[in-house]
């Protein structure tokens, strides 16, 4: 599961798409990371009760290629 901090929410959310994000009233825009922050937490919830082995990536830091790498850690396609 890829996640961002509650921190940088807005900061993440505007940079997906400046040109959206102008013309928004604060209301507008706290209610986005509302959403987001609390969909980020119902998503592990339901992580820690699957049977099915999860990881959280934490992606404040936008370094793709590690987080590529520690998606394919130990797994093997031969």
């Amino acid at each position: 599961m890829l996640t961002i901090s509650d921190d940088i929410v807005e900061e993440r959310i505007k940079s997906r798409n400046p040109e959206v994000w102008i013309n928004k009233s604060r209301e507008e825009i706290d209610l986005a990371c509302k959403e987001l922050i609390d969909t980020q937490n119902s998503l592990r919830i339901q992580a820690s009760k699957s049977m099915v082995p999860t990881i959280e990536i934490n992606t404040d830091n936008k370094e793709w290629d590690k987080y590529a790498g520690l998606i394919m850690e130990d797994n093997d396609f031969a």
